[in-house]
Order: structure tokens, then sequence, then C-alpha cells
């Protein structure tokens, strides 16, 4: 007897799902592949996945909204009171009530910090204390008076208007609220409104005192202005200024004379100081006359000039005349003699003009010594003469500002004084005005004044503690659910056939049914019942068969999933089943190791099994058991170890797909779950493509994503998804009654 399992990892009804009554709609491209099948879903914002959403967490809103919902009304009624609100109010004039018209206009900025000063006010700690003192308020029960009324007052200001509202909320006792209210008002007008009274008192006294002593201040200036003046003689700044410039200007030529001098006086200096470094240096180191100024000398002298040019004459003789003897003399005895004579003559000529240059040598260097002194001599007489004239335009100087600091001095005291007479005479004036003002504004009234005492009210505030109670209820039991629908919608699970094939652009290769527990229970039984719903389960199954027989070239077929709970056992049994009622010899194989599953649908023993083969501790005939069903044979997984997944990497491996493919016509391959284990996809290279199922509510877009890369990465062929899902979105309606369609059939 054939039993129906699941993977191990979801419940026990997750493996068989329910077919609807209506028929398959499948689209097959040139390729043979399916590529999509199912309705349509909505456009722009995906309503779908929120009313999915719903669908899923539709109890476990209702069951945690009603206990929050109930929660929160009971809080609400145990422990919120009605609440009564009393209301005193105050007016801000705009502008402070004055006897005469102020031409300075209120901004509105200035009329906001007022009244927000207003309200800081009335809602401070030294005025809710003060208020507080009242001995009717001492049954206050609260460990900080001032803070729990701080809690409870509100100051309002309406738009566009000088009225303030002070308002007070308590639970329960209307005449508290009032009285609250009322005290706080007191509280500010007795503190601040009336202080303010005597503040502008104690304003009008201090400018009075201030006006007499700035006064008293004037006089005294103007006393030490007549002293100044007497002593001066003049109290005419003007004259005294004019008499200053011209002081300044005389001033100003001396002291331009004056540096003059010392210009010329410096330079005199250098140049005496560099002639005497001449002379020293001429007399204790000598002093070498110049070649230029040597020939100057020589040509300047007569007897010289005469020798040097004889010497050139005989030098210029001698050249030619030897040029002639050689030409006609090749003896060159007689020529030699004479040309001889000559060159000895030239040397005696030579030594004369060289005593006579160290005669003009001489001659030169005592007049340079001579020329020195004079120098010297001439710039030290300069030196002193300058000097002389220095000292007396110094002292003129110093007399002129002398003069002119005296009259500077007379002229800023006389500036001094009057500037601070005048003043102080502005000052003066200034606080007379001020004192005027501030007499007037004395008996200007208060720019804040209460215009209404707060009552008891007679109602209490709404909403009341039943409305509270209801809308706390109704937001308790809402936002919840909201909660969890938006979860759920974030996690991405799969809703239907079309959104695998559109949103993640893979191909749909076939759609099971889910199936009820009660159906699950009766497959293969032979009651009517459990007939029909086997026949829904092998029409939907039958449909991925008959695409995968349309694929020539694919005989080794692994199913897998994205993780564990997917129904993939499921699909590759019933596939299996499937193929073989066709005629097909087929081989089920149970590659997940981790957690096998085909032993326990077929009721066969767990080794020895697959592992066992790739170890060669057994044959494959060893493994391969019959079943009841003709053409299907069911390999078990075996107990897996670490040699068992090496050997997956080896050629043992590969021959035993081989040896697999001979023997049978299709193999179809019980995958592990391609993301938590890695034996999936050492398998997947080695089969011709892989199926990857799909179950809705349960499977996520993003894993399946992830899935389908890591088989394109170890390029493996993905024939399509296999999407276990509701029937109304699997099927489209064919036409005619499914039900009726199934009892003709007998399936029912």
């Amino acid at each position: 007897m054939i039993r129906n399992n699941e993977d191990q990892v979801q419940p026990r009804n997750d493996a068989l799902t329910t077919l609807p009554s209506r028929a398959v709609t499948m689209v097959i491209p040139a390729g043979g592949e399916m590529t999509g099948l199912g309705g349509d879903s909505s456009r722009g914002v995906n309503l779908d996945g929120y009313l999915h959403a719903f669908r899923r967490t539709w109890l476990w809103c209702i069951i945690t909204g009603g206990v929050l919902a109930a929660a929160a009304t009971t809080l609400i009624l145990l422990f919120v009171d009605d609440q009564y609100t009393a209301t005193a109010e105050l007016r801000a004039y705009t502008r402070a009530p004055q006897l005469l018209n102020s031409k300075t206009p209120q901004t509105a900025d200035k009329y906001e910090t007022f009244i927000s000063n207003v309200q800081q006010l009335l809602m401070s700690r030294t005025t809710l204390t003060g208020a507080l003192r009242d001995p009717k308020f001492k049954a206050i029960q609260d460990e900080d008076p001032a803070t729990w009324l701080a809690k409870r007052l509100r100051v309002s200001v309406p738009r566009n208007s000088e009225i303030l509202k002070v308002s007070v909320t308590v639970p329960e006792r209307a005449e508290l609220a009032s009285d609250l209210a009322n005290a706080v008002v007191d509280e500010y007008l007795e503190r601040f409104v009336l202080s303010e009274r005597d503040e502008k008192f104690r304003k009008v006294e201090q400018l009075k005192g201030l006006l007499e002593e700035k006064r008293s201040e004037e006089r005294q200036r103007r006393d030490l202005l007549a002293e100044v003046a007497q002593r001066s003689g003049s109290v005419d700044v003007e004259s005294l200024d004019l008499t200053q410039q011209i002081e300044l200007q005389k001033a100003q030529q001396v002291k331009t004379e004056l540096a003059r001098t010392r210009v010329e006086l410096k330079r005199a200096e250098s140049e005496r100081d560099a002639s005497k470094a001449r002379l020293e240096q001429m007399t204790t180191q000598g002093i070498e006359v110049p070649a230029d100024e040597l020939e100057v000398l020589v040509a300047a002298d007569p007897e010289a000039r005469l020798i040097a040019e004889e010497i050139a004459i005989l030098e210029t003789g001698i050249s030619k005349a030897g040029e002639v003897v050689k030409a006609q003399m090749p003896d060159g005895s007689q020529g030699g003699v004479a040309v001889g004579f000559a060159r000895q003559y030239v040397v005696e000529l030579a030594q004369k003009l060289e005593a006579i240059k160290d005669r003009l040598r001489k001659t030169w260097k005592v007049d340079q010594v001579r020329t020195l002194e004079k120098l010297i001599a001439d710039k030290e007489l300069q030196s002193n003469s300058l000097k002389m004239l220095e000292a007396e335009l110094k002292k003129e100087a110093d007399e002129i500002d002398k003069t002119v600091s005296e009259i500077g001095s007379t002229s800023y005291q006389i500036e001094m004084r009057r500037d601070e007479i005048e003043r102080l005479s502005g000052v003066a004036s200034d606080l007379s005005s001020q004192l005027e003002l501030a007499q007037i504004d004395q008996q200007s009234a208060d720019r804040v004044e209460r215009i209404a005492k707060a009552e008891p009210p007679v109602r209490a505030n709404l909403p009341g503690q039943l409305a509270l109670a209801v809308i706390a209820g109704l937001a308790a039991f809402v936002l919840p659910g909201i909660g969890m629908i938006l979860l759920d919608v974030r996690s991405q699970r799969v809703n239907s056939v079309k959104e695998v094939r559109d949103q993640l652009g893979l191909p749909v290769f076939g759609a099971v049914p889910i199936l009820p527990s009660r159906a699950t229970r009766r497959l293969g039984s032979a009651s009517g019942r459990g007939r029909r719903w086997q026949a829904l389960l092998s029409e939907a199954i039958g449909g991925i068969r008959a695409n995968l027989l349309r694929l020539s070239d694919v005989r080794v077929v692994m199913v897998t999933s994205s993780v564990g709970g997917e129904g993939k056992t499921t699909v590759a049994t019933q596939l299996a089943m499937s193929l073989a009622r066709v005629g097909k010899r087929t081989l089920l194989v149970d590659f997940d190791l981790p957690r096998p599953a085909v032993n326990n649908v077929f009721d066969l023993p767990l080794e020895p099994g697959i592992c066992d083969v790739l170890r060669s501790d057994y044959t494959l005939d060893d493994v391969v058991h019959d079943v009841p069903l003709p053409n299907l044979y069911v390999a078990t997984s075996g107990l897996g170890d670490a040699a068992s997944s090496r050997f997956m990497n080896s050629a043992r491996m590969e021959e035993l797909i081989q040896e697999l493919r001979e023997q049978f016509d299709y193999v179809i391959v019980d995958g592990s779950p391609l993301i938590p284990v890695a034996d999936a996809r050492v398998v997947s290279r080695y089969v011709d493509g892989a199926i990857c199922c799909v179950l809705r509510d349960v499977s996520r877009l993003s894993l399946i994503r992830q899935s389908a890369d890591l088989l394109e990465s170890f390029n493996v062929r993905l024939l399509g998804t296999v999407v276990t899902a509701k029937q109304d979105t699997c099927y489209l309606s064919y036409g005619g009654d499914r039900e009726e369609y199934l009892q003709a059939t007998g399936a029912s």
C-alpha cells in the first residue's frame, strides 16, 4: 500500500494539495518548457498582496485584536475618570493702555513675545506654587502638587485675539477645577501685574534722582571750563587751533631741514671713514697701480712715450728683417748678426722704460696719499659743521613741539569740557523726557487684566470615559492586525502561480492543488471521495508529466525546493508514479540525505540505500526496490555520512547516474533543499534538469530567486517551477461542471 508523505520540515498536510474544480490552462513555448499559467493580478499597487496577507493572518488578527481591545477597554473603564475643565479669561492688550497715544507702532513679533512671556509666567513653577498655598488645596494627594497642577494646566490664545484662556482639567471634581484656575490667575496678577505697578513707581523715583545727579555734574563741568579759559586767556578754540597750525607748519619745516642735515652728515661721515680705510690700506698693505692707470701715466710721460714708440718701431723692423734674411741669405750669417744687435738694443730700451715706470708708480702712490689726506680733512670739517647745525635744528624743533603741545593741551581741555557739558545736557534732557513719560505711564492701566473668572463646569469633558474606551478598543483591535498584515507582506510569500512567473520571470512547469487534510487521508482509498481527490491530484501531476515527456533530452530530473516543507517529496513521488502509469520504466531515488522521506512513503527500509552504493558497500540491484505499481522502482537514501557526500563529488557518482540511465527510462531524484543543504547543488550537476517546488503561503520569492541563481551558477537547466497552490489560483474555467466530469469518469 503506497502512503503519501511530506517533507519532514513541514506539517503533515503540506505535501498534498487541493486541485480545483476547473481545468488546467498551460502555455508551452517552442522550447518545450511551460512558461506560465493562472489568472491575472492587479497592476500598480499590489492590492492582491495585502488581500492574501489578510487571508493568511485574519484569524490571528481577530484573536490578538480582540484580546488587546478587551484589555484596552477594561483599562480605560477602570483607570480613566470623567474630566472637568474650568476656564478663566485674561485680556493682554496689543499696546499697553496709555494716557497719551504712542507714535511707535507695536509689531507682531513684539506682541507674540509678550504673549509668550505671559503664558510662561502663568505656567511657571513660581506661580503654581503660590497658587497652591491656599489651605483648600491641601487635600491634593501628590508628592509634587506643582507638577501635578502643571500637567493639568493649559494656557491658550485664540488666533488673532488678545484673550488668554487659562484652563485647568481635573478628574471628578468640577469645583476644584474652577478654584485652581482662579487661584493661578490671582497669583499671576498679584505677583507680576501688581508688582509691575510698584516697579513703575520705583522707576519714577530713580529717574528723578538721576536727573538731579546729571544736572549737578553739568554745573561742575561749566566751572572747570571757566578756569581753563582764564589760564589760556581765550576760550576761542578756533583761535588756538590757528596758532597751533602755524607752529606745526614751522615745526615741519625745521624737522625737514633737520632730516636733510642728518642725511648729509651721515654721507660725509661715510665718505670720511671710507677714505681713512683706503689710506690705512695703502699705508699698511701697499697698493699696486692698476694696469690701465699705468698705461695712462706712461702715455702722459714724454720720455717714456718716446722709448715705447722706439721699441715698437725696432720690433717691427726686426720682424721684417728676419723674413728678408731668410729669403736672401740662406746661411743667415751676416743678417743674423744685425738682427741680434737690434734685439740687444731693444732690451736696453725696455730696461729704461721699466725704470721710468717704477718712477711713475712711486709718484702715483704719493699723489694718492696726498689726495686721500686732503679728502679726509675736508670731510671732517664738513661733519663738524653739520653736527653743529643738527644740534641747533633739534633744539629749535623741541621748542616748537613744546609750544604746540601746550596749545593742544589747552585746546583739548576746552573741547573736552565743552563735550562733557553738551553730553550731560543731552542726558539730562533725555532723563527729563523719560521722567515725564514714566509719570504718565504710572497713571496708565495695566496691560493684562482679568475679564472673566472660572466657573465650575456643569458637565464632564468630551469624549467621556465610555467614548475613550470605545476609541481605545477600536485602535487596539485594528492596529495589531495592520502590523501583522504589513509584516506578512514584507515576507514576500508566494500568493499565486502568476506571481512566480511574472515577478520572478521563472517558467512554471506545472501546478499541484492543495488537498485538505481529510482528503490526504483518503488518497488511495476505494471511497468515491478518495478516488475523486486522487483523480484531481493525478490529473495535476499528469500535466507535469506531459510537459516532461515533451522534452526528449531530459531523462534524469531532480525535484528540489528552496527550503524544506515546500512539497518536493510529494511532487517527486507523484511524478514518478505518473510516469510509471504510462509505461515508462521509472526509478525514484531519494537523495535527501539529511531528511530522507521516500522510504516512509512506500514503507521501505531506509538502508541499504543509494549512499551504500556510492560507498560500494552494495550494488545497485541491492538497493532498488519493487513497489506494487508496475514500472516503478524506488531507491531509498540509506544512512548518509561524510563519505557519501565525498563520493557525490567523485567519478563514482557519474558512473552511478550513467548506470541508471542505461537501466531506466526516467530517473526522478528527490533532492535536498538547495539553500540550507549543499548536497542538492552537487547532485544537480549530474541531472538533465531540475524542477523547483513552490508552496503557496509558505515559499518566499527572494528564496526562490536565490535558488534559481544557485542552479544557474552550477550550469543546471531549470525546467521550471511546480507551484502547490489553491485550486482557484492554479486553474481557469474550461467550461462545464468539473464535478459532473469527475463523476462521469468514475472518480466519485
